[in-house]
C-alpha cells in the first residue's frame, strides 16, 4: 500500500512535469542521426479542461507556473487592472492609427499582452479582437510605435491553450497546462477512477494518458518564427507531442544576407522567437547523436540526453538508456517550465551553475580528480576557474576573479543578437562565440559590451580579435608541438602498457604529457577561457617534454 501510494503522489504530477517519454525507437551506435521521437499524444477523444482542473492534484505545479510569463501572457484587464503597466498620460500619438481623432485609453483594454520586454494591447471588437495601435517598453517606460493587428489571424495561436482556428475560439487564456501537456479530460477522468486498491499497472496507464515529453518540438511550437501554409505566424494542426509537419507550419530559413530579417549572416538571430531554430542545429541540439557517433557510453548520457537525464525511474516501461533514449539537450534541460526555481527565465540554476553542471571534467564538486595518463573530458570550468590539477598551482582567469562584474559563459556564448523590443534585448541560442570583426555591421559581438572604447581607448574590434586569435594560434601551435613529439615516442614504445603496474619514470612522464595536453585541448577555447592557466600548462607540459626527451637521449 505504501509503494502504491509514492507511485500515486510520483504519477500526480504527470499533468504538469515534464517526465519522460516512452521511449521505443532503437538505434545502434554509430549511425548519422538521433532516432525520430516516437509520438505521445493525447488520447482519442481528449478535451480540454482548463489549469483549474489540474490544480486538484498538482496543487504545487500549479502555483509555481501561475507566477511565470507563460502564465500571465495574456491577462484580463477587467479582472486585473493593476496588469496594465503603461502610462496613459502619455504617448497618445503612438496609440492611434491613421485617421483617429484620438488614441486610445485604458478603458478601451480588454486584454494585456505580454509584460517582460513590452506589453500590447488587445480591444474586442464587434467582429473579433484588435491588437491596439503603439506598444509600451517596458525597459524604458516609453510609449513606440507598433501597428494594429487582428488578434486571432497574428497572435491567439502562441498566446492561449486550446486554440481554435476554424472558429477564433479557445479553452484558456495564457499558456497553461495543456498548451504543453496536451487536452487532459481523459487524464484527469482516469486518475479520478483510482483507488488504493489500483494496480501499478492501473496507474502506469493514467500516467500514459497525458503527454509528459522532454521534446522541444512541443517549445517549438510558439518559440520559432516562420507561417503555417494559410498565412498564420503559428502552426495550425500542430498536436502536442507528435510531429511539426511542413503541413502544418514551415519555418523561416537563414539565407546568410546581410539583409535578412531574421538572422544575422553566421546563422545567429536577429528577431525574437527564434530560439528554437538556432537549438536546432547547435551542438546542444546535436549532443545525443554526437556521443552515438562517437561510441559514447551509458555513463554520458545525463549530459547528453534530457529524457535519459530526467527520468524518474518510477517504472520499468520508462527505462531510458543511450539505445531507446530520443531527444539530445531539449529546452528542459535548462528551463524549468512550472518556473519552481523562481529564477529569471524560468532557469532550473543560476545560469553559470547549469552550464558547469555538464561543462566540467572533474564532476560538479570535484569528486573525480584528473589522473596522469588519463583524458581529460570538458574541464571548462576546471580552466576557467584555474583548479588545481597535477601539482599545477591554480590559476583562475581574471573573468572568473572579478566575481562582481566578470562574465558567465553565456555572456559570451549566449550574445544578444536578437531583438524584442530594443534591439540586443534577447541572447542567442545558438552558443556560438562572436569575435569581434567577424560579426556583420550592428551585430553584438561577445567582446565589445563589456570591453568598450569608454573603459579604454585600446578597446578597439580589431585589437580585441587580436587577443582572441593570438592566443589561440599560439596554443594551437604549442599543443600540435606537443602532439607530434608524443607520438613519436609512443610510437617508438609500443611496450609501455597504459595498465602496467611497473611503469617506467620515462612512461609516467609521457602519461602526464598526456593529461596536461588532453585538458588544453578538450577545454575547446584554444586557450582563451583563461590564457594565464594555459600558458602554466603547456609550460608544464613543455618542461616535461625536454626532461623525457633527455631521459631518453633524444
Amino acid at each position: 500500500m505504501k509503494r502504491l501510494g509514492l507511485v500515486l503522489s510520483i504519477v500526480g504530477v504527470g499533468i504538469l512535469v515534464f517526465g519522460v517519454i516512452m521511449a521505443v525507437t532503437v538505434m545502434a551506435k554509430g549511425t548519422e542521426a538521433t532516432p525520430l521521437a516516437v509520438p505521445h499524444t493525447p488520447p482519442e477523444g481528449a478535451t480540454y479542461v482548463g489549469s483549474d482542473t489540474c490544480f486538484k492534484c498538482h496543487s504545487v505545479e500549479h502555483r509555481n507556473w501561475s507566477n511565470t510569463l507563460h502564465a500571465n501572457m495574456i491577462q484580463d484587464a477587467a479582472k486585473n487592472p493593476a496588469a496594465v503597466v503603461a502610462d496613459f498620460s502619455a504617448g497618445e500619438e503612438f496609440r492611434k492609427k491613421e485617421g483617429d481623432a484620438k488614441g486610445f485609453a485604458k478603458e478601451d483594454i480588454t486584454f494585456t499582452l505580454g509584460n517582460k520586454y513590452r506589453q500590447r494591447y488587445i480591444k474586442k471588437t464587434d467582429t473579433g479582437y484588435e491588437v491596439l495601435p503603439g506598444q509600451w517598453n517596458v525597459a524604458t517606460k516609453a510609449w513606440e510605435t507598433a501597428t494594429a493587428a487582428d488578434w486571432v489571424q497574428a497572435c491567439a495561436g502562441c498566446h492561449t491553450t486550446g486554440f481554435n482556428v476554424k472558429d477564433g475560439s479557445w479553452n484558456q487564456l495564457s499558456i497553461s497546462c495543456e498548451a504543453c501537456h496536451g487536452p487532459g479530460s481523459v487524464h484527469a477522468d482516469a486518475a479520478s477512477k483510482l483507488t488504493p486498491q489500483s494496480s501499478a499497472d492501473d496507474v502506469y496507464a493514467v500516467r500514459q494518458k497525458i503527454v509528459k515529453s522532454v521534446d522541444a518540438t512541443i517549445c517549438s511550437s510558439c518559440h520559432t518564427r516562420g507561417s503555417s501554409p494559410d498565412g498564420h505566424p503559428y502552426p495550425v494542426g500542430y498536436v502536442v507531442g507528435g510531429p511539426m509537419e511542413a503541413s502544418m507550419f514551415v519555418p523561416v530559413a537563414a539565407t546568410g544576407n546581410a539583409d535578412d530579417p531574421n538572422f544575422w549572416p553566421d546563422g545567429t538571430a536577429k528577431d525574437h522567437r527564434e530560439q528554437y531554430l538556432e537549438w536546432v542545429g547547435s551542438k546542444h541540439g546535436n549532443a545525443l547523436a554526437d556521443l552515438r557517433n562517437g561510441g559514447g557510453q551509458n555513463f554520458c548520457m545525463g549530459c547528453h540526453s534530457t529524457d535519459f537525464a530526467h527520468q524518474d525511474g518510477v517504472f520499468a516501461q520508462d527505462k531510458v538508456t543511450i539505445d531507446n533514449a530520443q531527444f539530445s539537450i531539449t529546452c528542459v534541460q535548462c528551463h524549468s517550465p512550472h518556473g519552481e526555481q523562481k529564477i529569471d527565465n524560468q532557469l532550473r540554476q543560476d545560469s553559470y551553475s547549469l552550464c558547469i553542471s555538464c561543462h566540467n571534467g572533474t564532476g560538479v564538486s570535484g569528486a573525480s580528480p584528473i589522473q596522469a595518463g588519463s583524458e581529460v573530458h570538458h574541464p571548462m570550468r576546471e580552466m576557467f576557474e584555474g583548479v588545481s590539477f597535477l601539482g599545477l598551482e591554480a590559476n583562475p582567469s581574471p573573468h572568473f576573479r572579478n566575481e562582481a562584474n566578470g562574465p558567465v559563459c553565456a555572456t559570451c556564448h549566449m550574445v544578444k543578437t536578437a531583438q524584442s523590443t530594443e534591439s540586443g534585448d534577447m541572447p542567442s541560442h545558438s552558443w556560438k562565440v562572436i569575435v569581434p570583426t567577424k560579426n556583420a555591421e550592428g551585430q553584438p559581438d561577445s567582446c565589445t559590451g563589456c570591453h568598450t572604447l569608454e573603459r579604454s581607448k585600446d578597446n578597439t574590434p580589431e585589437n580585441l580579435a587580436y587577443a582572441v586569435e593570438s592566443v589561440q594560434s599560439d596554443t594551437k601551435d604549442r599543443v600540435e608541438a606537443l602532439k607530434a613529439d608524443l607520438k613519436d615516442i609512443t610510437d617508438a614504445h609500443k611496450d609501455w602498457d597504459p595498465k602496467a603496474t611497473d611503469k617506467s619514470d620515462e612512461q609516467k612522464l609521457a602519461e602526464r604529457i598526456t593529461t596536461l595536453v588532453s585538458f588544453v585541448e578538450s577545454d575547446g577555447s584554444w586557450g582563451f577561457h583563461n590564457p594565464g592557466f594555459t600558458d602554466d600548462i603547456l609550460s608544464e607540459a613543455e618542461s616535461n617534454m625536454d626532461d623525457l626527451k633527455s631521459a631518453l637521449g633524444l
